[in-house]
């Protein structure tokens, strides 16, 4: 039979380690997200970019009521901007499609 002892102190490593686990995740999470705007039409709201690739970004806003237009400027770390459309748009969170570099045209 288990020794109750044992078994407690095992629990306890390894509810230790899951918290480890979860602290360097959150972590990383904080590394990988960056600032970044969202520009359209003469306003600009803060974000924070989750993922980007050449294809597409993920952000979450800073106000989740915002609404994102379907053509905007995505300002990036490092002074890139990338012209994108919204693709899906769930609270704060956004995906965009990548449609060119620079800012989109007017009109």
């Amino acid at each position: 039979m288990e020794d109750a002892g044992a078994a407690c102190g095992s629990d306890a490593r390894q509810a230790a380690r899951a918290e480890d686990l979860w602290r360097a995740q959150r972590s990383a999470w904080r590394r990988a997200t960056k600032p970044a705007q969202i520009a359209f039409g003469g306003f600009v709201l803060d974000c924070a970019l989750l993922d980007a690739s050449r294809g597409g970004a993920q952000v979450r806003l800073w106000a989740a009521a915002a609404e994102v237009p379907e053509i905007a400027t995505l300002r990036l770390p490092g002074g890139e901007s990338w012209a994108v459309r919204r693709q899906w748009q769930r609270g704060a969170q956004v995906g965009f499609k990548v449609v060119g570099t620079g800012s989109p045209p007017i009109g």
